[in-house]
């Protein structure tokens, strides 16, 4: 093997466990959870229908509530009492909730040059 394809496997390594770490899980584990079949959701993948990570030559990503949305799988009732104990701890938030509308950022007036003014002055 040589340096350049072991240098490509531990990229695609980091960034699967970067992935994984963010909600993200190999189709097959997508597949068990939902009961979709996995040739359904690679297929899915592949086709740009389903919103997917590819971390290898044919190694996919998924997020499970993206599955559930496409293919129209409601969550468990486990699944369920977890998200409600992890937003009652304030962890994520309620996904039935009112987005809170943001405060309008009203610019402050500086004296003196922009950023953008002093870089471009010091590339000069």
């Amino acid at each position: 093997m040589t340096d350049a394809m072991r240098a490509e496997i531990e990229t695609a390594q980091k960034a699967q466990h970067l992935l994984t770490a963010n909600g993200f899980v190999p189709l097959a584990e997508a597949a068990r959870l939902t009961d979709v079949p996995l040739s359904t959701l690679a297929d899915a993948a592949r086709s740009g229908r389903l919103p997917a990570v590819k971390v290898q030559s044919r190694r996919w990503l998924v997020r499970v509530p993206a599955v559930r949305l496409l293919f129209g799988k409601s969550a468990t009732a486990d699944e369920d009492a977890v998200e409600r104990q992890l937003v009652r701890r304030g962890i994520i938030a309620d996904r039935g909730a009112a987005p809170k509308r943001l405060e309008r950022i009203k610019p402050e007036k500086v004296d003196g040059k922009s950023v953008s003014q002093i870089v471009l002055e010091d590339r000069r």
